[in-house]
């Protein structure tokens, strides 16, 4: 920016029929929170730098983001450091500012600095922030109060309460963190009414608030847990759809345990009843991902559940694509046990005709390297070659390691 040709502008005051591009604040702002994420410590000074120098002063959005990346790495010396500077060159902080100080500070379990903040944040800057950014610093007030524990509890009860009496009015975000709470307590009095309370708001619930209903039904011992979210969610007025049952079933397969999976099942049986929510590739595919993740089922259980998903494909005329066999052979590939089905899936690929591009190809000899398997790697090699594909260059690097022998 300072060279004779430079064409980019340091701000868009000192923009010339030369310099016909302009820095902003948030392309400062995004280098500069780039290299903290990253710990390049010795490029944010010396941006900072460059930045004095040129005359740029950071404002409330700059700050802001620097900020963010302080808080979400837990640094919250850093996180005070970073206010106290901000505020000594006058730069007054914002809703979002609040958020994520009061965040760091909940996770570094200091609540009375949290709730003291927040006391300042209701008197000085709500009455001036939007509604949506208020509620950033509330849900993040409640979100802290219930993950540290009893007793904090009451207090968030009582933030709830008066954010439903005199605003800003709870939303999905609000009611989902306090389901969440009462579903981790196993409080199913409290479950009830914060759904009916999001019923009387109008709140309709997502994928998280169905899945933490299920887990908790589940996790008593309630075998007709699938048929309550369903209705619930029909209560609710939620419009049944393949998206939605899929999500709240790949949700479940990462609980991974034998009762979420056989939930799971059920909502299959559900899905497989109604032409209009049928499950479809996606949702096949992450149940059948699921059961070589982890190490939570025996390989018996995995080939039982495999033959009875496949079964059911083949029923209803379900056929993988090539991004769904590359999601079941990443997913072999990585379980232990998983070589033989991995290698199956890739057969059955070719056996009907899908193609195989880089994707396929690097999902496969990736995971074949990472498991030293050298000659099934060579093998795979040499029939890549042999199709006729032209590998790309993270491809033939693979190709390259695997035939010098190199892992």
């Amino acid at each position: 920016m300072t060279e004779p040709d430079a064409y980019i502008a340091t701000d868009a005051d000192f923009m010339t029929p030369t310099k016909s591009v302009a820095m902003s604040e948030l392309v400062w702002g995004s280098f500069l929170a780039a290299f903290l994420k990253r710990d390049q410590n010795d490029l944010a000074a010396k941006l900072q730098k460059d930045m004095a120098n040129f005359g740029i002063r950071p404002g409330i959005l700059m700050w802001n983001m620097v900020i963010d990346v302080y808080s979400d790495r837990g640094e919250t010396n850093e996180v005070l450091a970073a206010w106290r500077t901000m505020s000594a060159q006058g730069v007054k902080p914002n809703a979002l500012t609040y958020r994520a100080l009061i965040s760091s500070l909940f996770r570094a379990k200091q609540s009375t600095e949290a709730l003291q903040w927040f006391t300042t944040f209701e008197t000085d800057v709500k009455p001036i922030s939007s509604v949506e950014h208020s509620l950033f610093v509330y849900n993040a007030v409640l979100n802290g109060l219930l993950h540290l524990g009893r007793g904090n509890v009451e207090t968030a009860l009582s933030i709830f309460q008066r954010m439903q009496d005199d605003g800003p009015k709870p939303d999905l975000v609000s009611y989902n963190t306090m389901l969440g709470y009462h579903a981790r307590q196993t409080d199913f009095k409290s479950m009830a009414a914060i759904i009916n309370q999001m019923g009387s708001a109008r709140v309709v619930g997502d994928v998280f608030t169905f899945s933490t209903i299920l887990s908790a039904l589940l996790r008593v011992g309630r075998t007709d847990a699938p048929e309550m979210v369903i209705n619930i969610m029909r209560k609710q007025g939620v419009e049944a759809s393949v998206a939605t049952y899929t999500a709240i079933i790949q949700s479940q397969m990462e609980e991974q345990t034998i009762q979420h999976l056989q939930a799971t099942m059920r909502l299959l049986d559900e899905m497989e009843k109604d032409r209009d929510v049928a499950p479809n590739e996606v949702t096949y595919t992450s149940v059948l991902a699921g059961l070589y993740r982890g190490s939570w089922l025996s390989p018996e259980q995995i080939q039982w559940y495999k033959q009875d998903i496949t079964a059911r494909m083949r029923k209803r005329n379900v056929n993988l694509k090539a991004g769904g066999y590359n999601i079941l052979i990443r997913a072999c590939l990585r379980d232990p046990n998983g070589l033989e089905d991995g290698l199956a899936f890739y057969r059955e690929m070719v056996r009907n005709k899908v193609p195989r591009g880089d994707d396929t190809w690097y999902v496969m000899l990736s995971g074949l390297l990472d498991r030293e398997e050298w000659e099934v790697a060579r093998t795979i090699v040499d029939e890549m070659f042999s199709s006729g594909s032209q590998p790309g260059p993270r491809v033939l690097r693979l190709a390259d390691k695997i035939r010098n022998g190199q892992g």
